[in-house]
């Protein structure tokens, strides 16, 4: 399994161009005082699901797996992956949203940043364990499309919840204990559905 994540990491590293244009958007977002960082946190969280892409690019799964890594270990590393781009990630943007409030005078207790970050940190990752599940499932083409309608109903499932919650404490609970839950049901699917799936 740790040769999965370190050919993910060297996949991830190939595309530094695309990570310097990231960075470079936060630098200019800190300077501009706005919050761009926080879609380039998720961008950068979502490459652990685009490595998927890569292993099934011209039938490369039947090759992975004729290597000495089993099909769990597969999807748990992909698991991994996810968890450890989202941890730098929302690292990165913690740093560099704290940066932006420090450089324009504002005060980093009173701007809701330890709300946002750790509700922002459980529910992309359950983004990614549920992309994860659907990439395994219906594949890279297939997967997108199916990838995008989950995503609109999360989306309109998480503001409405919102809206009717106005306590922070309430949704610190819900929206901490029911991504994590969705987290590992993704998990658990995703282990059962590659051990049947044939490739």
């Amino acid at each position: 399994m740790k040769g999965l994540l370190v050919k993910d990491l060297i996949l991830i590293k190939n595309r530094g161009k695309l990570l310097l244009i990231f960075f470079i958007l936060s630098l200019i977002g800190i300077i501009g005082n706005t919050n761009f960082a926080l879609i380039l946190t998720m961008c950068i969280s979502y490459f652990a699901v685009t490595t998927i892409s890569y292993d099934d690019f011209e039938h490369g799964f039947p090759y992975l797996f004729s290597l000495p890594a089993t099909r769990v270990q597969y999807v748990t590393e992909k698991f991994i992956l996810s968890l450890i781009l989202n941890c730098l990630s929302w690292v990165a943007y913690l740093l560099m949203h704290s940066l932006r409030l420090v450089l324009h005078g504002q005060e980093l207790h009173g701007s809701g940043t330890f709300f946002l970050v750790p509700m922002g940190f459980v529910l992309t990752l359950m983004i990614l364990g549920i992309s994860i599940a659907i990439q395994l499932k219906f594949g890279t083409e297939k997967g997108r499309y199916v990838t995008w309608l989950v995503w609109a109903v999360l989306g309109g499932a998480i503001v409405i919840t919102a809206h009717f919650i106005e306590s922070r404490e309430c949704l610190l609970i819900v929206f901490g204990l029911v991504p994590l839950l969705l987290y590992g049901c993704s998990y658990w699917f995703s282990c059962h559905l590659i051990k049947k799936k044939e490739f």
